[in-house]
């Protein structure tokens, strides 16, 4: 490599390559800008491909050309690519051991936004947590569960993880409630009974429509499911309100809902010894 004073040199060769190698540096940072921009506006035109993953992937482009620029510019000075190359080689490999967890993470969140199987504002379910999502950033899926919480769960887990997105087109969901009638019972009328009852309360869809059937025996009722469809928005206020009218109309119809009895056996004396 051409020492200090032979750059500053006019008249040399030296300082020739000096101003090529900063002209290439300059060029490769002006370009590395121009393909982060045109990446990301490519990448914003795919389908389903969200903005954050574009601005990622435009982001790495940019810097990969900036550093080709450099690479070629330290190839102008005369430099030795080959101690460079090893050395860059060993950071890499210790920013990798010492980082994998966060690269992971990283990853991970941006196969998330690749796929985008939510996007901020639907309701997840992932790893026993329920609630809306607020962002995903580097590190992790932001949630605000029902009771307020902020939770942060990482994008790791979330990738590796069963993942439920409940928000769904129309905001549909389907409730089951479940129901013991003593043996004996006429299962066809309680089971009308418990259709009717739902069918009578506002907020239960009429597509699907409900319906009602057998769905165990057990040791001292024959149990009924009744399922039925309503807006997730008002889910309790609805189910709260089909167990009441159903209730009523098996009561209506004096169906017995008997309940598990234990019968206790005492043996031997009672009273005190005379």
């Amino acid at each position: 490599m051409p020492d200090l004073q032979g750059m500053i040199d006019t008249g040399s060769n030296s300082f020739w390559s000096l101003l090529l190698a900063i002209a290439v540096v300059g060029i490769s940072i002006f370009v590395g800008r121009w393909v982060r921009r045109k990446v990301r506006r490519v990448l914003q035109e795919i389908e389903g491909l969200d903005e954050y993953a574009g601005a990622t992937l435009g982001r790495f482009a940019g810097w990969a050309v900036v550093l080709l620029g450099i690479v070629l510019a330290l190839t102008v000075l005369g430099v030795d690519m080959v101690a460079i190359s090893l050395l860059v080689v060993i950071i890499l490999a210790l920013v990798v051991l010492m980082g994998r967890p966060l690269i992971q993470s990283w990853g991970a969140g941006l196969l998330l936004q690749a796929r985008a199987p939510f996007r901020p504002g639907d309701r997840i379910e992932t790893m026993n947590y329920i609630g809306y999502v607020e962002e995903i950033n580097a590190r992790s899926v932001v949630m605000r569960t029902g009771d307020g919480q902020i939770v942060h769960v990482p994008n790791l887990d979330v990738v590796q993880n069963p993942l439920g997105n409940r928000t769904g087109h129309d905001g549909r969901r389907r409730s089951s409630i479940s129901f013991g009638v003593a043996p004996g019972t006429d299962l066809d009328a309680a089971e009308r009974l418990l259709v009717e009852g739902a069918q009578g309360v506002s907020g239960v869809h009429d597509e699907p429509a409900p319906s009602a059937w057998v769905s165990s025996i057990g040791e001292t009722t024959i149990n009924l499911e009744l399922r039925f469809w309503h807006d997730h928005a008002k889910r309790h206020q609805v189910r709260s309100a089909v167990a009441h009218a159903a209730l009523g109309e098996l009561n209506a119809a004096a169906v017995a809902m008997p309940f598990p009895t234990q019968e206790l056996i005492l043996s031997g004396s009672l009273g005190g010894s005379s």
